[in-house]
């Protein structure tokens, strides 16, 4: 096995930090999570963003967006985030499937 290196140029990304990463089980795609409340899909071959359809979800948090991961088959991303808001996302179509809000949050040890 012999380990491979690629790079690519992001022209145009996030206005803020990305938070969190995740890549599709087939690794043609990447969506980046950023404080700037939105998530974007990246088409890793050509750094572009994804083609088929809008590029960024957005408009599912009203605070940073925190963490994503797509579904086994990359038909959805789900995305927590600081506004303890929880968002499905049709990756297809790039709309917002579901959205749940956590009123109250206890941690348990």
């Amino acid at each position: 096995m012999v380990a491979r290196s690629t790079s690519i140029t992001i022209k145009e990304g996030h206005s803020n930090a990305i938070s969190d990463c995740c890549f599709t089980s087939d690794g043609r795609y990447l969506c980046t999570a950023s404080w700037d409340k939105s998530l974007k899909i990246w088409d890793i071959k050509t750094g572009e963003f994804q083609s088929r359809g809008p590029v960024t979800l957005s408009q599912g948090h009203e605070g940073s967006v925190s963490s994503c991961c797509f579904s086994q088959d990359a038909s959805l991303v789900v995305s927590g985030g600081y506004d303890n808001a929880i968002a499905i996302w049709e990756t297809d179509a790039a709309y917002k499937k579901l959205s749940l809000k956590v009123l109250r949050f206890y941690l348990v040890r």
